[in-house]
Formats: structure tokens, C-alpha cells, sequence
């Protein structure tokens, strides 16, 4: 019987270290293998690190209904969508948030804002007051309303309507001239 319990409790132990993790850690912010948004759960297809003159500023999270590394695909997908931010740095105030933010939607629309310039204006309101390291930042696009939700450190502070402005909105991490070529390439998975 003893002869027995070893090989048993060997197996036990290989199984349990070898199944994924269903949370860890990146740069000290939680990463959960899937989250849920008003009813509907969402999987984790990747995540990475904003830097900028090597600073690590925030790490970023995407979550699909499937896992994809089709950049093109998501931005375009009328599937639920959740993009999180984590900031990581005391480097960043709201004026450079900011800043960036408009240069993203700028990348993103190729210069032609125009058309969702009142849904930006909208979406500033997120980076209203200090930016400090422990900010959370959700982009949820909730495809039963067609409208993204907009959230800070766990409150909701706008939604917005419409895909012309999701679209934009996603095309900051994913699109031809992501926010950070590095974070892209995680956030798709590779």
C-alpha cells in the first residue's frame, strides 16, 4: 500500500504545478485569466507594458469573448471588449495622459477626428483630476448597447455611443500606429 502512496502524491504535486495559473502578477498588477462585465465573461488574450524612454508607465490588458491575434479583427469585432490600464508610474500626470491620448486618437483616426470629436471630449473627462500610480482604467465596449463604457478605479464615469468611437478607441493600443509597438504585440497574445 505505501509503494502505492508515493507515485500518488508525485502525480498530485506534477498536476497541480502544471496547470495554468488562473491569476498572477506583472509588474506588481494582478492579472486575471478572466473577468466578467455586465453578465458576460471575458478571457484574457494578452497583456504588456507601456514604456517610454524606459520607463514602465502602465501595463495594459485585453479581454475578448474569443482569444484572437488579429489586431484588424478586434478593432473592427462587435463583441464585448475590455481594454485595462494599470498605471505603474508616478511619472504620468493628466496633462500627459492626456496628451497621449488625444496623439492616439490622432494615429488612429489619421488625423480625422473630427467625426467623434465630441465622444473624445467626452472620454477626456477619465483623466480629470490626478493620475496617480494604482489608477485603474477600463474600456468596456458593450456590444448589447453599442456604446463603451468608460471607468475609473472601479467607478463609471461616462459611456459614449456609437463604433466610429470604439473603433478609434482600440486603434490607440492596436492599430497600424499603436500607442507602443511592445504593449501591441502583448495585448495580441505573442
Amino acid at each position: 500500500m505505501q509503494s502505492l502512496t508515493y507515485p500518488l502524491v508525485f502525480l498530485s504535486l506534477l498536476f497541480t504545478f502544471a496547470m495554468p495559473s488562473q491569476a498572477g502578477k506583472y509588474k506588481g498588477v494582478s492579472i486575471d485569466s478572466s473577468v466578467t462585465m455586465n453578465g458576460t465573461t471575458l478571457e484574457l488574450n494578452g497583456y504588456g507594458v507601456r514604456e517610454k524612454w524606459f520607463f514602465d508607465l502602465y501595463v495594459g490588458k485585453l479581454y475578448l469573448t474569443e482569444k484572437s491575434h488579429d489586431a484588424a479583427a478586434i478593432i473592427h469585432s462587435e463583441q464585448p471588449q475590455l481594454i485595462v490600464l494599470n498605471i505603474i508610474s508616478n511619472k504620468i500626470t493628466n496633462k500627459k495622459m492626456r496628451d497621449a491620448v488625444n496623439d492616439g486618437f490622432r494615429n488612429a483616426t489619421n488625423g480625422n477626428t473630427q467625426p467623434i470629436q465630441n465622444e473624445i471630449n467626452r472620454f477626456m473627462k477619465a483623466f480629470d483630476g490626478k493620475i496617480k500610480k494604482g489608477n485603474e482604467f477600463k474600456f468596456y465596449w458593450d456590444a448589447a448597447s453599442m456604446k463603451t463604457l468608460v471607468f475609473k478605479n472601479g467607478k463609471q464615469i461616462e459611456t459614449i455611443d456609437g463604433m466610429a468611437f470604439k473603433q478609434a478607441l482600440f486603434s490607440i493600443w492596436l492599430g497600424d500606429k499603436p500607442a507602443d509597438k511592445g504593449l501591441k504585440k502583448g495585448l495580441l497574445g505573442h
